[in-house]
This record gives structure tokens, C-alpha cells and sequence, in this order.
């Protein structure tokens, strides 16, 4: 077993990283185990590694989502779910930056129906809320003028 403490099994898993800011983090976490005369466990390691750059990158691509996501038609129930997932995933909770990414995704008539409203509301949920009643009231009254022409 060549790899048989967890000092070796993290330089050896150290000496593939080697571009990007990776190799800066590389450079500085060596520099203080050596410091340290300390590397830790492997599994401290691994949680480590995941934690600096698993955990932004899911941050990142979340944000990503938020500003890109539009409805999908009339799938307003679908577009409030994946949103919901992607606020988690962002670690996003300011509801005034959340309301611009869910109000630009909405199809533009909801989006003007709930910025219309004589209380435009201000916490995420509430946009969610109005949302859906908002789609509902637009497919009934859609089914109730088909069904008159």
C-alpha cells in the first residue's frame, strides 16, 4: 500500500490539482500543513475540498439559474418549484433581489397583473401565491370565453 497514511493520500490527490484558482488553494493549504507539520485526515480533506469548491460551484450555477429562468407557458406551479430549488441551492434570502429574478422569469402578463396590484407584495412567498391565483383566474376566465364564442 503506497498511499497508506492520509498524508500521502492527500499530497497524492494535491499533485493533480494544478490550474485555476485550485492551484492557488493548493499552494496556501500546503503551505500551512507544512506550517502546521500538520496535514489532517483524508476525510477532513475531502469535506474540505468539497466545501471550497463543490459548494460555491452549486452556489454559482444556482444564481445562474435564478437569472435565467423564464415560465415555461401556462406552467406556473413548475416555475415556482424550480425557482424554490434554485433559492436554496443560491443561499439567496433577500426578498427584493428574489422578486426581481422571479418577476423578470414570469410570463409579462402575471408579471404586470402582480406589480398592478394596488399592494405590490414584498416577500417571495407572497409572489408566489399571487402567481398561481393569478394564472388560475387567467385559465378560467380563458375556458369561460371559449366556451361563450
Amino acid at each position: 500500500a503506497i498511499y497508506d497514511t492520509d498524508e500521502k493520500q492527500i499530497t497524492f490527490t494535491l499533485s493533480f490539482i494544478k490550474k485555476g484558482t485550485a492551484k492557488g488553494w493548493v499552494t496556501t493549504f500546503t503551505a500551512d500543513a507544512i506550517k502546521l507539520k500538520k496535514f489532517g485526515t483524508f476525510d477532513d480533506f475531502v469535506k474540505l475540498l468539497e466545501t471550497t469548491f463543490c459548494t460555491s460551484n452549486i452556489k454559482g450555477k444556482a444564481l445562474g439559474t435564478l437569472q435565467s429562468l423564464n415560465q415555461d407557458g401556462d406552467d406556473i406551479l413548475g416555475y415556482i418549484n424550480q425557482f424554490k430549488v434554485a433559492t436554496h441551492q443560491s443561499g439567496l434570502t433577500d426578498h427584493s433581489v428574489l422578486i426581481c429574478f422571479f418577476s423578470e422569469g414570469l410570463n409579462p402578463g402575471l408579471m404586470k397583473c402582480i406589480y398592478t396590484m394596488d399592494t405590490v407584495p414584498n416577500k417571495i412567498e407572497a409572489w408566489y401565491t399571487k402567481a398561481e391565483a393569478f394564472q388560475a383566474q387567467w385559465a378560467r376566465s380563458n375556458k369561460i370565453a371559449t366556451c361563450h364564442s
